[in-house]
């Protein structure tokens, strides 16, 4: 399989997701898998007053303020043009090297069943899909696989998945298990282990079927 052409599509598709979205919520995701797409806070900024240049001229009534707007856009998107003349990383605190990229890593682990997690019970977060709790059974580029899999639809008494996986939930809806589910990896966000006190905790909570 030729990895670099999978992630440079990735980072593709990325990339457009990136421009076609104004949510940053999204976009700090996609910098988190994807460190090249960061942007920089200038550039951001930017991009936020051409937004609102943009709605202040479809609402402008008069000529001479709309040519203004043109005029202060046109400059917006020159400024994005230009080439920074200053050293920028050395303002960087932790500048991220190629080997820290998400095709790096698969590159150099073409095969993760070695991981530390496999074979043992996890809550998985995936994105589109939503939390998870079951056995890791492997790991690779294209395909995570669990099985013995609930999903958890909602909880009480847990902040975060992190918490859910070190003391479990005191309610919510977790389904009956499936023998196995598959899951593209590109869409995993975050694979945490289960204390022994969260998996019985887990276990124990009554199927939701209906």
């Amino acid at each position: 399989m030729d990895y670099k052409e999978k992630y440079e599509q990735a980072l593709e598709r990325a990339r457009k997701l990136q421009e076609n979205s104004n949510g940053m919520i999204l976009k700090k995701w996609l910098w988190g898998v994807f460190p090249e797409l960061k942007e920089s806070e200038g550039n951001i900024m930017r991009k936020m007053c051409m937004r609102y240049l943009d709605r202040e001229y479809q609402h402008c009534p008069s000529a001479d303020d709309r040519k203004n707007i043109e005029k202060w856009i046109a400059w917006l998107e020159k400024q994005g043009q230009q080439k920074p003349t200053i050293n920028i990383e050395e303002n960087i605190p932790h500048k991220v090297s190629e080997e820290t990229t998400l095709y790096q890593q698969l590159k150099k682990t073409k095969k993760m069943e070695k991981s530390s997690l496999i074979g043992k019970q996890i809550i998985a977060r995936v994105n589109n899909a939503g939390v998870f709790f079951g056995t890791l059974e492997s790991v690779n580029a294209d395909f995570t696989k669990m099985t013995e899999v609930r999903r958890i639809y909602y909880w009480e008494g847990a902040l975060s998945v992190t918490h859910i996986a070190v003391d479990g939930i005191t309610g919510g809806k977790v389904t009956v298990a499936a023998a196995s589910v598959e899951f593209l990896t590109s869409n995993i966000i975050e694979l945490v282990e289960c204390a022994e006190k969260a998996i019985k905790n887990l276990q124990s909570i009554k199927p939701w079927k209906s």
